[in-house]
């Protein structure tokens, strides 16, 4: 399989932008493909291959981690301003594929976030079974709101799983962002305390969670999220359209080419 751009194939993809460890029962994915580890078209394809079917080797317990001050910025904005309708709707066709795998991968997976986790950058995190931070910087939440667009039904498929009504409204509504100390209390992560690193202890986490029975935490993961995953899975062109609708309006499009314009980098989406 190969993405039309920039043209990597997965396993160099995940080669490329993807670190692999294995540490005893647990494989430990870092995402490093710097800029913020911002989701551009090759690191989607490394996560669909990563965590999707038929890549030969039977599911294990998973870390994603990151390398670099922040775990994902999201969307690569540079890239999708520069996409025509047919290319973003392919581009976000790759981000919903990716999101689907991580959600849907039949054995535990931990995200270890130590930096900023923003808008898919955060529902990516929020497509694992765990989330871990620890003290420190960072911020985590999804503000396409203040872009003027809404997010894809997978995405709040996604949300609908994961967090309270009154949370997802907050999160829809108005794009709260929040610091990575605020998450334990709110109850979207825990809080990695003492001497032990961010990621030992989410080593620890995902191996913890596939005792004593790999293959019965996978049932009831499948059992568990099998609602959520008919909905993303009937999710149609007409809402994909939709979406694209809003992303073209030319007032979207100025907000975000000036927060491309403001942010530097211009990974955040």
């Amino acid at each position: 399989m190969t993405w039309n751009s920039p043209g990597l194939t997965v396993a160099k993809a995940m080669e490329k932008l993807i670190e692999t460890e294995v540490q005893g029962t647990v494989r430990v994915l870092r995402l490093s493909g710097g800029r913020g580890n911002c989701l551009g078209p090759d690191l989607l394809a490394a996560l669909s291959g990563a965590f999707g079917a038929g890549t030969g080797e039977e599911a294990r317990p998973t870390v994603l981690a990151a390398r670099g001050r922040s775990f994902c910025t999201g969307l690569d904005l540079v890239y999708a301003l520069g996409q025509d309708r047919h290319g973003m709707g392919a581009y976000m066709d790759r981000f919903h594929a990716a999101l689907r795998a991580v959600f849907a991968y039949p054995a535990p997976v931990v995200a270890a976030i130590g930096g900023h986790a923003m808008a898919g950058g955060a529902l990516l995190a929020l497509a694992a079974d765990e989330r871990l931070v620890a003290a420190g910087g960072g911020r985590f939440g999804i503000h396409g709101v203040h872009l003027g667009f809404p997010y894809p039904d997978v995405a709040v498929e996604t949300l609908r799983y994961q967090l309270a009504r009154a949370d997802i409204e907050d999160t829809l509504y108005h794009g709260r962002l929040r610091s990575l100390g605020e998450l334990p209390s709110a109850g979207l992560a825990k809080l990695v305390g003492g001497d032990q690193s961010l990621e030992a202890a989410a080593v620890d986490r995902a191996a913890s969670l596939a005792a004593p029975s790999l293959a019965t935490f996978g049932e009831n993961k499948r059992m568990l999220r099998a609602g959520a995953l008919a909905r993303m899975d009937a999710a149609n062109a007409v809402g994909a359209s939709r979406w694209l609708d809003h992303w073209f309006d030319p007032g979207t499009q100025e907000k975000v080419s000036a927060q491309l314009a403001g942010s530097d980098k211009g990974e955040r989406a």
